[in-house]
């Protein structure tokens, strides 16, 4: 009976069998069954004890044993001879005989084949509660305890569990029996490989970014097969660069061949899901350290907001070791677990400059170049009007600004055209940076509205400067140099921004667009004056200089000419 005993333990989940040294104390005992499981297991799970065998208890002085063994109130007794292909003849030390011959996964599977519902199993439910107590357990004898997860928990958490493999395992001389539920359950962990791994950062358009995944191999001996796949979705803003390693142990796995890689984008989202599935999984020493690095390429759809562009992936695994598995991809998930998604943030933000006069009026036409070692990718969101005689709603000004209200007697001086109309049209438009030894630039000119922005910027130091003034204007010959800096987290970019130069020009927040869901802009103002260089060659001005001038040259040649010609009189009258 022992040998049976010590097989088919290590077969089942979370089994348990109540023994008492006397049958006397019996009836007024109260026994449990407790099972513990693993602190890494979230999943609320439902456990079944079915009583298999009952028997009386014998001590002989040294050790205590369960003698006389019957069919248990679970047991369905001609069941098990038909699965183990005895007579109905047989009696239960045939039954218990034969399960002492043959392996002790196929004794368990042939015992839980052979239960039944009635009456009842006891059970319990362990929620999120790391030991879970069967209580009123009936007696001493065999049980078989049985292992289910909720599957429909609506948690993060809710399917992070494996099931025990079953086993029976007779109750001692206490009443209380606690057992250690033989679950393995792996986990996993996402970062973005900056040398440290962080779960957030910053990137400007066209950067990649690096990511890594760790997990270690788990337990699967009590497995067929085992199914380990990795599913990680990228936000629209992120591009695959199809650049996926994976090691396990000091083993580079090669595609096709290890693992196999499929990408799929929901035209509707444009997210994009990376699935990894690999081979042949139990082949892995358990705890070894599996390592999956790629990175992605921050798009012209990245989100410029303070909602920034995510990437979640979670781990999709075996976690029922009764089960048979068949192939190497997850196709059932009543036999699977999930781990919590794991996620990371890339923010983005940019830069606005507003081009007005001395009266704060705003200036189209300025054209500013910014600098920076984060450069790549630029893009600028402006405001453009086109003629549009039909469906146009705005009139120009001289002055180059537009305006929805008509001309009048006393206005119309101001408008370039009083019949002309034009219609507004606002975009984004993209450019990349042009490489300049360690730093990039790129030249963008201020819309009808006065701005220019450049926007998709990562945390680094930037230097704005004015390259040519709108006409009639001179430009700003300051340097701005802004720094912008950073401390993101899942839910927040962080950012700040300040002069690197002392500059104490007004550089403000837009709290318009940080309040609602726009592009985060740092904006400030550029002011530019009236012209007051002399007029160019052949104006009016220096015309007059050039008259003066020639009027003066010529009385000073007359007057010489006029006093050479008495010097040669004075001569001739003295000969």
């Amino acid at each position: 009976m022992t040998k049976t005993i010590n097989k088919v333990m290590s077969v089942i989940v979370a089994v348990a069998v109540v023994m008492m040294l006397g049958m006397s104390s019996l009836a007024a005992a109260n026994y449990t069954i407790s099972i513990t499981r693993p602190a890494n297991d979230k999943a609320s799970h439902t456990y079944k004890a079915y009583q298999i065998f009952t028997g009386d208890l014998y001590n002989n002085g040294t050790s205590t044993t369960l003698i006389n063994l019957q069919a248990g109130s679970n047991l369905d007794l001609a069941g098990l001879k038909t699965q183990l292909g005895l007579a109905a003849t047989a009696t239960v030390a045939d039954v218990v005989n034969k399960l002492n011959n043959i392996s002790e996964a196929e004794a368990a599977k042939k015992i839980q084949a052979s239960v039944k519902e009635t009456p009842a199993p006891l059970q319990a439910v362990s929620g999120t509660d790391l030991t879970t107590t069967i209580s009123n357990v009936p007696g001493p004898g065999y049980y078989l305890v049985t292992d289910t997860i909720d599957r429909t928990s609506t948690e993060p958490d809710g399917l992070q569990g494996a099931v025990s493999s079953f086993m029976l395992q007779i109750l001692g001389e206490n009443t209380a029996v606690t057992v250690n539920a033989k679950t393995d359950v792996p986990t996993m962990d996402k970062v973005i490989d900056e040398g440290t791994g962080v779960t957030a950062n910053t990137a400007s358009l066209g950067d990649s970014v690096p990511f890594k995944i760790t997990s270690k191999v788990p337990d699967t001996s009590k497995y067929n097969r085992y199914w380990f796949k990795v599913s990680d979705v990228l936000c629209k803003g992120l591009t695959f660069n199809n650049d996926l390693a994976i090691t396990v142990g000091s083993k580079t796995l090669v595609k096709d061949t290890d693992y196999t890689l499929t990408t799929s984008t929901d035209t509707s989202t444009g997210k994009t899901t990376i699935d990894i599935v690999f081979k042949d999984f139990k082949q892995y020493t358990k705890d070894s350290d599996i390592t999956i690095t790629y990175s992605a390429t921050l798009n012209d759809d990245a989100d410029r907001t303070k909602t920034g562009n995510d990437n979640v992936a979670k781990l999709i695994f075996s976690n029922d070791p009764n089960h048979t598995y068949t192939g190497d991809n997850p196709n059932d998930n009543t036999v699977t677990g999930e781990t919590p998604d794991k996620r990371t943030v890339t923010y983005t933000t940019g830069i606005a400059v507003q081009k007005v006069d001395e009266n704060g009026h705003p200036l189209p036409g300025a054209t500013f170049k910014i600098t920076g070692t984060k450069l790549d990718r630029v893009a600028t969101f402006a405001t453009t009007f086109t003629v549009d005689n039909t469906s146009g709603t705005y009139y120009k000004l001289k002055d180059g600004t537009y305006t929805t209200t008509p001309a009048d007697s006393t206005t119309e001086s101001l408008y370039e055209s009083t019949t002309v109309k034009y219609k507004k049209t606002e975009g984004t438009t993209f450019a990349d940076a042009s490489n300049s030894g360690t730093t990039m630039t790129l030249e963008k000119t201020t819309d009808s509205t006065g701005y220019v922005s450049f926007e998709g910027l990562a945390a680094g130091t930037y230097t704005i400067t004015e390259e040519a003034a709108p006409s009639g204007y001179k430009k700003s010959d300051k340097v701005y140099e802004l720094v912008i800096d950073s401390t993101p987290t899942l839910t927040s970019p962080g950012w700040t921004i300040s002069y690197g130069n002392g500059a104490s020009a007004g550089l403000t927040i837009d709290t318009n667009n940080v309040n609602t869901d726009g592009p985060i802009l740092y904006t400030f103002e550029v002011e530019n004056v009236k012209g007051h260089d002399l007029p160019v060659t052949g104006g009016i001005g220096t015309t007059v200089y050039y008259t003066g001038g020639s009027v003066l040259l010529l009385a000073g040649v007359t007057l010489l000419i006029a006093k050479k010609r008495n010097a040669k009189t004075e001569e001739k009258s003295a000969s």
